[in-house]
């Protein structure tokens, strides 16, 4: 949702550079506490000092690894979005390597759970930042929830 135009707007961008970096989708599923092929329900952007960070509900399709059902709903934390507080407005861009999530997409995510927070809760963090998410197709979707142990082998990530 933009921010009203009515009020002045706090813009940042903001760079990542990502402490994990993984060679290969089994190394990177190994470490993951949940791998999943799932589907943005909403995102509830949050403000965290002056950045907006989009707290993303997912829910699950499809479970390859991981303590989730089909029908969960997590709560998958990016960075970027747009927040409207009551007299000003803020927008953070998302990392160009690692865009919002989208309703319009399905998405194979490999995913870590963060420590309990006592002012965030807890949620997950898409692993190596942008390493961690691919879009899926039907077909391929049809693919996975038949048989949950392919959806390794359709992830598309970025590996060097």
């Amino acid at each position: 949702m933009p921010v009203s135009s009515n009020k002045p707007v706090h813009r940042t961008v903001s760079f990542a550079c990502w402490s994990d970096h993984y060679s290969s989708k089994e190394e990177m599923a190994e470490k993951s506490d949940l791998v999943i092929v799932g589907k943005l329900v909403e995102g509830i952007p949050e403000l965290r000092g002056n950045l907006v960070f989009t707290r993303n509900r997912v829910e699950i399709l499809a479970v390859y690894s991981g303590d989730a059902r089909i029908g969960d709903v997590v709560e998958v934390l990016q960075t970027g979005g747009e927040y409207e507080g009551e007299n000003e407005g803020y927008e953070t861009a998302p990392f160009a390597e690692a865009p919002l999530l989208s309703a319009e997409n399905t998405y194979v995510l490999f995913l870590r759970q963060t420590e309990p927070d006592e002012r965030y809760g807890q949620y997950y963090l898409i692993m190596g930042g942008y390493q961690g998410v691919s879009t899926i197709g039907t077909e391929e979707l049809a693919m996975v929830q038949e048989q949950p142990s392919l959806i390794i082998d359709v992830f598309q990530g970025p590996f060097e």
